[in-house]
């Protein structure tokens, strides 16, 4: 689900389930959640997306583990060519 906030503002979020053994698949009693926040420039030609994920790691673990991505993105445009610069930072924990 994403929402607006103002003009420049987006936030977003969900549940997803977790899994028994690790990963992702259709394990109802393991459920962890996403969020995010979007910032985009009047031009949009400039935006920033960071989000994130929290949740347990299986059923079977007590251990949790977050991600959290961080991505900076500026649309560069010459002449005829449009080109779009994306940086990225990618940070994963697993906490006990």
């Amino acid at each position: 689900m994403t929402s607006k906030l103002y003009n420049k503002w987006s936030v977003l979020g969900s549940a997803v389930t977790g899994s028994a053994t690790g990963g992702w698949d259709k394990q109802l009693s393991n459920w962890s959640g996403v969020s995010g926040l979007i910032w985009t420039s009047d031009n949009q030609a400039t935006s920033l997306n960071v989000t994130g994920t929290y949740g347990k790691t299986s059923t079977q673990s007590s251990r949790s583990w977050e991600m959290y991505n961080i991505v900076l993105q500026y649309k560069l445009t010459l002449k005829h060519y449009s080109f779009c610069i994306m940086s990225t930072v990618l940070l994963m924990a697993f906490i006990e």
